[in-house]
């Protein structure tokens, strides 16, 4: 089990304690990431079935409209869902707090529209930052990844203090920030690869049917992966916390689900 010694963390120690509290409570965190993802996977199949017939240019046409619909709904609602329930999971388990799978989409639920909202409007902030060069993009990106323990562990309502806050928190510490969603960014890429240079060699003669089972794929290593980069970020929040607050496990115990008041 995690011991609940609130200290700072270097980037090993953030790792570490992300692989540990992912493969001890591996139930509840792939539930969380599979019960939301799950209808999109299914969804996904459909463009295979079809594809195995050779549809014409109409149907291959309404296919690829189809996926996209399909993947934005992914990024721009299932996402932040899962992202705000496995948030919560990993801080009750951290501070030692009982959690289930529906007491996290539970309280998810209740941040939906401020999870959604904010994390839409950072996206697009970032992705203007990456039309500026790409630099300030990037920068920007490091600078919002804690929105959503923000919104889930402070309950603040004001979407433009979401994002000040969290942008203070990472202050200072973009470069550890970087470090750690590099490592989580490029393992599933890594597994990908590997696992779709296999099925490459069974799919070689339908180049359509091809890209459609390794786009499933990456989607089954997102699912696995995803609450491990989420346990990661938590454990940033907690530690910057930690650093620039002077937070102990008492106090942070007391500010979990209680709404931020400001001034």
């Amino acid at each position: 089990m995690i011991e609940h010694q609130f200290e700072p963390m270097t980037v090993g120690m953030v790792l570490d304690k992300s692989f540990r509290l992912y493969s001890e409570n591996f139930p509840l965190m792939l539930g969380i990431t599979a019960i939301l993802n799950l209808p999109v996977l299914l969804l996904s199949f459909v463009p295979l079935f079809f594809q195995i017939g050779q549809p014409g240019l109409i149907l291959s046409l309404l296919l690829a409209l189809f996926t996209i619909v399909l993947g934005l709904v992914t990024v721009l609602v299932i996402y932040p869902l899962v992202s705000g329930a496995t948030t919560k999971a990993v801080s009750d388990k951290y501070l030692g707090k009982p959690v289930t799978i529906g007491s996290a989409l539970k309280e998810a639920w209740g941040c939906v529209g401020t999870l959604l909202l904010t994390q839409w409007v950072a996206g697009i902030i970032v992705a203007v930052g990456f039309l500026l060069l790409i630099v300030p993009g990037v920068l920007w990106m490091l600078s919002y990844t804690l929105i959503a323990p923000v919104v889930m562990i402070e309950r603040i309502a004001d979407r433009g203090e979401i994002r000040r806050r969290s942008w203070d928190l990472v202050s200072g510490n973009r470069g550890k920030v970087f470090v750690i969603i590099l490592v989580l960014t490029v393992l599933p890429l890594i597994i990908s690869a590997g696992i779709n240079s296999v099925t490459s060699l069974g799919f070689a003669a339908n180049s359509q049917i091809l890209k459609s089972v390794q786009s499933i794929i990456s989607q089954c290593i997102g699912i696995l992966i995803s609450p491990l980069q989420t346990s990661a970020i938590t454990l940033l929040y907690f530690d910057f916390r930690i650093r620039k607050e002077g937070f102990d496990l008492e106090m942070l115990s007391q500010a979990m689900g209680t709404p931020r008041v400001d001034a």
